[in-house]
């Protein structure tokens, strides 16, 4: 339960190196027979006697092979771990962040920009191409597993927007999403026409008088201050819960303004996304004292205005008779009641109201809603689960699970599974499901409007830091703005993922100078110990073009082999060592998983630098044989 260090993980690469130059190493005598079996059946001299060199005294060759092995072995390893890390730290970043751009945008009322204009104000900043409203929370998924989490996003901007790597799902990420939007729910609405700015209501509202009881204390004058919301929903299917404000209920005509749209300090005017449609509209009585309260409210008028500061009105033709009423109560010891009055009200309506009665003198909300006539949508709701949650639930994609979801229990249809998901831990149970689903499925079942609580951006190339700046000050405000530029910034600043990196190259500095040395050495030790051989063997007759042939030959098959030997160790250490010790800075495992990566261009100009290196050497000892004097090499031998 402590935080340590494996030993076995930390000796893993040295310990998988050394088992591979090993058994290379046995390969050496094998091979060098092999190639001397096949020279022996050619009819030139040269190759057969560089295979017979080769086999006749492997081990001469097997230190500088050990070397050279090990230090292409380590080279690779490094570039691998490099490329690997580089790559891990950027999805890494992607898989935390989510998008671009990610935010939690100032949901105070008045001190920035509306919810309903947010989405168009975000895109007008420069560098913004697309935004997303998100919401999420957390569920119980069963007693056994506890809770889990939801995310809800729009499925219909998500493939654009969202970074998700590809091997999180078997699914391709498009056909998951379109797999949530093609079971999106429809609510009846009336769509308001043109790009209004903002609305006008004019209304009214008149108490009868109180009753005297035949016997008792006379009652006490009680007031009900009513008051006007709307919700609409914009063209993404986003709903919006929008303020009229109250207004007296003394007789009198009043007129509440909803403004539609907000004018942001450079001028530009935000709007919704249009067209949008009315969804209900809420007439609210606050408070009840202990006894009922009737009266007459009307809605003389509804009017459009294009102009948020205009006085132009244009009224809207709505046709009420296709609207429904509703109410909501809590604690009344007497229900209430809302019929039409009969009293005709051209471009609107006029309903008697009965505010029921509360027990005592608390004071309880009352709502009564109007809505369009329609069928409310009752289908199951598409989602898209994790495999920690189909583990949990024993479920597979498919099947339907029922969940507390949107205040109410419902029956969840999993549409389809991902391994893990942008921004949730994939050791608990998430499901995803799409936005407007979700704020549709909440309103049918309390009446309530989700809350934006986060915004996934995606801005132009480079832009991202800016449109970060921006998003944090005023008008927006928001509390909280991260990047994915940002957080890969900050992933590559893991000193200890610097230091292995370091510690890694100057390793095979180091294995390459001892190595390229070591070759050189042994070369030449070898080419000297074999003067009197070479000089026997110009005297039968080999010119010295033929012994530099075979000088070459023999130090050739050693280069070659150690380099394909190295190459192959190397790219084995990679993908089975690297995807057990590249952790996070919590010294953790990455999420999502580590992608190995082989950089091959750079493999091979590092193959390419130490063949040259070694050529070098080769041309030199080769140049070297030319100068043997043959006389006093014969002499030598003789003495």
């Amino acid at each position: 339960g402590r935080f340590g260090i494996d030993p076995f993980l930390v000796a893993a690469p040295a310990i998988g190196l050394l088992a591979g130059a090993i058994i290379a190493l046995r390969l050496v005598p094998l091979l060098a027979r092999i190639i001397d079996r096949a020279a022996s059946r050619q009819r030139g001299l040269v190759a057969s006697l560089g295979a017979w060199q080769v086999a006749r005294r492997p081990l001469r060759y097997a230190r500088s092979a050990l070397l050279l092995m090990i230090a292409m072995a380590i080279g690779l390893f490094a570039l691998s771990y490099g490329s690997t890390w580089e790559l891990s730290q950027q999805d890494q970043a992607n898989y935390q962040v989510g998008a671009d751009v990610w935010l939690q945008p100032d949901i105070r009322i008045g001190s920035s920009v509306p919810q309903y204009d947010l989405a168009q104000a975000q895109q007008q900043v420069p560098g913004v191409e697309e935004t997303m409203a998100a919401n999420r929370d957390f569920l119980d998924v069963s007693r056994s597993s506890g809770s889990g989490q939801i995310l809800a996003i729009d499925a219909a901007q998500a493939a654009s927007i969202v970074s998700f790597r590809s091997d999180l799902s078997k699914t391709p990420f498009t056909n998951l999403m379109a797999s949530l939007k093609a079971k999106r729910p429809t609510l009846p609405t009336v769509q308001i026409p043109g790009t209004p700015q903002q609305l006008a209501f004019d209304v009214k509202m008149t108490l009868d008088p109180l009753k005297t009881p035949s016997s008792g204390p006379p009652p006490r004058s009680t007031d009900i201050f009513p008051s006007i919301d709307i919700v609409v929903q914009d063209a993404r299917g986003v709903l919006y819960d929008l303020q009229g404000g109250s207004f007296h209920s003394d007789g009198t005509t009043q007129r509440l303004l909803v403004p539609l749209a907000y004018r942001m300090d450079n001028g530009v005017v935000a709007m919704p996304t249009f067209p949008i449609s009315l969804v209900s509209l809420e007439l609210g009585v606050v408070p009840l004292r202990g006894m009922p309260r009737t009266g007459t409210f009307e809605l003389q008028d509804v009017q459009a205005n294009t102009q948020l500061n205009g006085t132009s009105w244009t009224p809207l033709n709505i046709d009420w008779s296709n609207f429904n009423w509703s109410e909501s109560q809590i604690g009344l010891s007497e229900a209430p009641s809302i019929t039409p009055s009969g009293q005709q009200v051209p471009g609107g309506f006029s309903v008697k109201i009965n505010s029921g009665a509360t027990r005592g003198n608390g004071l309880v909300p009352l709502t009564f809603y109007l809505q369009p006539k329609g069928q409310r949508p009752t289908d199951a709701m598409p989602a898209i689960v994790n495999n920690t949650f189909l583990a949990d639930t024993d479920s597979k994609v498919g099947d339907t699970v029922s969940l507390d979801v949107a205040d109410a229990r419902r029956p969840i249809t999993i549409v389809g599974s991902v391994s893990a998901f942008p921004t949730l831990d994939p050791s608990e149970p998430g499901i995803i499901v799409d936005f407007p689903t979700l704020m549709v499925m909440q309103y049918e079942a309390n009446a309530s409007v989700l809350d934006e609580d986060e915004y996934w951006i995606k801005t132009s190339p480079g832009k991202s830091d800016a449109v970060a700046a921006t998003l944090a000050q005023s008008p927006f405000s928001s509390p909280t703005v991260d990047t994915r530029v940002d957080r890969t910034d900050t992933l590559r600043t893991d000193p200890v993922a610097l230091g292995i990196l370091g510690a890694l190259s100057l390793g095979f500095v180091a294995a390459a100078l001892f190595a390229a040395i070591g070759f050189a050495v042994s070369s030449a030790v070898s080419a000297r110990e074999r003067l009197t051989e070479f000089a026997l063997l110009r005297a039968l007759g080999l010119s010295t073009r033929q012994l530099s042939s075979w000088l070459t030959l023999e130090n050739g098959l050693l280069v070659v082999f150690s380099l394909v030997s190295g190459t192959i160790l190397g790219l084995v250490l990679a993908y089975f060592i690297l995807p057990l010790v590249s952790l996070t800075q919590a010294a953790a495992q990455t999420i999502p998983d580590i992608t190995v990566v082989i950089p091959w261009r750079s493999v091979i100009i590092l193959e390419g630098t130490s063949l040259a290196a070694l050529v070098i050497v080769v041309a030199v000892l080769a140049t070297m044989l030319r100068r043997i004097g043959l006389g006093s090499s014969l002499r030598l031998g003789e003495e």
